[in-house]
């Protein structure tokens, strides 16, 4: 919630000044057991960060890239996946309940003049940690 009002208030100033213009995309939650069981695509322009985010008693607690042009860390209950150039990738987390994630990333390049339709992307996954999760 405390995002949302920051947001807000932030988009509410820069519109006053005409600054910037703050959109939001949809993101994807998916219980313990989605997550676990599928692999799932996700498309982002180059030079893009992936979030993972981890709800509930779950932490991560590794997370694993397959290229020089990915660069990956984990806070907790975030995992960070930052791309580089396009091409494809996958990249995978795991958490202390054993949840493994797996994600295959199209990263496009970004074309100068080309505005990207935000709803053509889908940078934030959330994860709903196993209810018999004891840390």
């Amino acid at each position: 919630m405390k995002s949302l009002v920051f947001a807000a208030l932030l988009l509410i100033n820069n519109a006053a000044f005409g600054q910037a213009e703050i959109t939001m995309s949809r993101s994807v939650k998916l219980t313990a057991e989605e997550a676990s069981s599928r692999v799932f695509h996700v498309k982002m322009p180059e030079r893009s960060v992936l979030v993972l985010n981890i709800d509930g008693n779950d932490k991560f607690s590794a997370a694993i890239e397959n290229s020089n042009q990915i660069d990956s860390s984990i806070d907790e209950k975030t995992a960070f996946f930052e791309f580089g150039l396009p091409g494809n990738y996958s990249v995978g987390a795991s958490t202390v309940c054993g949840i493994a994630i797996s994600v295959v990333v199209e990263v496009y390049e970004n074309v100068k003049d080309k505005t990207i339709s935000i709803e053509d992307n889908l940078p934030k996954v959330v994860i709903e940690a196993p209810e018999n999760c004891v840390l």
